[in-house]
Order: C-alpha cells, then structure tokens, then sequence
C-alpha cells in the first residue's frame, strides 16, 4: 500500500505543463502471460492468452517527456498441461507511466503499474473452482512495465507493453525443501486504442 500512495505522489509532483497535449483513449487488446516460479515447473508453465480493455490518459509535456495512466481491467494467469488447466486473475490495472516521446507518433513508456486482484479461478478440464480464501490472496500486485506505443491516425493507435511483478503475488511451500516458492505475474500486453477525446 506505501508503494501505491507513494506513485500517487510522484504523479502529483509533476507539473501540468499548459501547453501539453493531452487525450483520453480507450484500448482493448490481449495479454499473453504466465507465472514465474523461483523454483520448479518451470517447463510446465505456459502463455495464457486472456484479454484486456480499459480507459488510458496521455498528457505529452514540453521536451519531449510525457505521463501516462488509466484504468484497465486484465486478466492475467497460466496453463499447465498434464492435467490441462488455466489460472485467471483478473486485476483493476493502475498503471504510471513516464514517457519519451522521440517524435509526434512515437512513445516509449516505463514504469510502475498496481493491479488490484477482483477475482481468482481456476479451470481444470471440465470444472471450474473459485479460489478466493484457497490461493492468491493478496490483493496487490505491484510491478514494472515496459513498452511503446504508436498514433497511426488521429484516433487510432497500437502499443506492446511488458509488465513483471516485482513483489510475489504468492508464496508456497517447496515439496522438495524447506524453502518458499515465491510466484510472479509476467505478461505481454498488445492494444489497440481509440481516441475519444481531445482538447
């Protein structure tokens, strides 16, 4: 939670430049993603494709630096075979990002992003279990992103993102040890977007 209220003031710390160009876009897309373990099944772990959707504010400022938040809900997760099953956790995505704007169409963006964890299941064949109080219970998944993104047309617009949690989302016990498996939220985020409004 210090993390979130801290991101919080880092965004407020950042003048608001009147001359900066700003807009608010919606995007929809997919995320290809999986859960990075610190130890074992590693092999068995594989890209999970759930979708995304959400609102996006850009703010581009003078000296070719600019901010960028939103609210987007995603969906993150993996799937394993034998037995085939797939792990979704939906998250409300909170992402602040700086950005280096090299010329009018192009951005590239870095930083913070806080998911807040609304629901757990996970599918095995042909059932499906809720795992509110079982797995997964932490409620914040706090990490890094990554990306780039690109103004086709005057509405119109593509980005690729890369977000690693930096904090685990869940720790469990080792079968082979004593030691703790930590878990980590990893995932490719492809969008498109479209303007909806512009000063």
């Amino acid at each position: 939670m210090r993390t979130f209220f801290l991101c919080l003031c880092i965004w407020g710390l950042v003048p608001n430049v009147s001359q900066a160009q700003k807009r608010i876009e919606a995007v929809a897309g997919m995320n290809l993603s999986k859960i990075y373990r610190t130890q074992g099944m590693a092999s068995l772990s594989h890209m999970l494709a759930r979708p995304h959707v959400g609102f996006l504010y850009t703010s581009d400022g003078e000296n070719s630096f600019g901010l960028q938040s939103g609210l987007i809900l995603s969906q993150r997760g993996e799937r394993t075979e034998e037995p085939d099953t797939r792990l979704t956790l939906s998250y409300l995505e909170i992402p602040l990002l700086f950005s280096y704007i090299p010329e009018q169409q192009l951005r590239f963006h870095l930083g913070p992003s806080i998911g807040l964890l609304l629901h757990r299941k996970l599918s095995l064949q042909n059932r499906t279990e809720n795992l509110q109080g079982v797995l997964f219970d932490r409620i914040l998944d706090v990490g890094v992103k990554i990306g780039a993104s690109h103004q086709f047309t005057e509405h119109l617009s593509f980005s690729a993102y890369y977000f690693h949690s930096l904090l685990p989302i869940e720790e469990t016990p080792s079968t082979n040890s004593t030691s703790v498996v930590k878990l980590y939220n990893q995932s490719i985020q492809i969008s498109l977007g479209y303007t909806l409004w512009t000063p």
